[in-house]
């Protein structure tokens, strides 16, 4: 795990190493999948704006496990990160940060209490995924939901 977060941290510097970060992430299914415990941990260790990359991949790998959000860590730290995170970068991983929107919504319908509190970070990250106010995308669905 220390060596993905030390490579996320190194790829994110630069704007033109985001294409290989993407593609390190891509394949690096294995170690997220070995290391869903400490994902969350990785996660909040990272700057938000700067790492957004490694950051929605982490966050879906830690999705992954049951119970997830038993402490409602994962929603709290999801939703700050919905609201804060790079839209230059998760430009680059339309699909990736969709399916963590996604992981986000579940969690919360689990907890009809929390799930109002949804709606505000699911309506940012429609901001910095839409090209446009008028395209609709897959989080659309996860607000109508809420």
């Amino acid at each position: 795990m220390e060596t993905l977060v030390n490579t996320i941290m190194a790829l994110s510097q630069a704007p033109d190493s985001l294409g290989q970060l993407v593609g390190y992430l891509k394949t690096a299914d294995s170690i997220l999948d070995n290391a869903q415990n400490n994902c969350l941990a990785a996660a909040q260790a990272l700057d938000v704006q700067q790492h957004s990359l490694g950051v929605v991949y982490l966050l879906n790998a830690h999705a992954k496990r049951p119970n997830a959000n038993a402490n409602g860590a994962f929603a709290e730290f999801s939703a700050q990160f919905l609201r804060n995170c790079s839209a230059q970068q998760i430009q680059h991983v339309p699909e990736a940060f969709v399916e963590l929107c996604h992981n986000f919504k579940e969690q919360l319908v689990r907890d009809p209490r929390a799930a109002r509190g949804g709606i505000a970070p699911l309506l940012a990250a429609l901001q910095r995924l839409a090209p446009s106010r008028e395209h609709l995308t897959p989080i659309h669905a996860d607000v109508l939901q809420l």
